[in-house]
């Protein structure tokens, strides 16, 4: 399953998302030019399909729950 986490450059918590290796995940930059589509209010901010998760803590957690599923 492929994940999407809304960024932007310069961003603290952004800094502090904890990216487990061997999930496949894309950091999508809301703030550069190239970017058209969805633009959250709060970053960072993954997005499936019934739920939004807000914030490092709580897309750290998420990610680490998948990672340790797949194991």
């Amino acid at each position: 399953m492929k994940f999407n986490i809304y960024v932007q450059d310069d961003c603290d918590f952004c800094k502090e998302l904890e990216i487990p290796v061997g999930l496949d995940v894309e950091k999508i930059y809301i703030n550069r030019d190239d970017f058209e589509g969805f633009r959250p209010a709060n970053v960072p901010c993954l997005q499936l399909k019934t739920i939004q998760l807000e914030g490092p803590y709580q897309i750290n957690e998420f990610l680490k729950i998948i990672y340790d599923a797949k194991k």
